[in-house]
């Protein structure tokens, strides 16, 4: 059997999103790509989901943060700071 360790940050992530409210507008950028890869979404209403691949780090904006939820790779959800529109951005760099 072998063991397999990764100290490396993995090049293929998966971003999973979710709606508990309705979204004017959300879009996500890859940050890890150049140039950057864009995603745009219009008129979400709740229990929308989606996955979406990314590398290393993503940034996104809602037009209703509060209404968003968001995991990467099999991690916990997260809850969105803020109310009303904004940007949030998560990176797998090692700090």
């Amino acid at each position: 059997d072998s063991i397999i360790t990764t100290d490396e940050i993995p090049e293929g992530l998966m971003l999973k999103l979710a709606t508990f409210g309705p979204i004017e507008r959300l879009i996500i950028s890859d940050e890890g790509k150049s140039p950057k890869v864009f995603h745009e979404f219009k008129n979400l209403s709740k229990g929308w989901e989606k996955s979406i691949p990314f590398s290393k780090s993503f940034r996104c904006y809602s037009s209703s943060l509060e209404h968003v939820r968001f995991a990467v790779n099999d991690g916990l959800e997260k809850q969105v700071n803020g109310q009303g529109a904004g940007n949030f951005s998560w990176s797998a760099e090692k700090k």
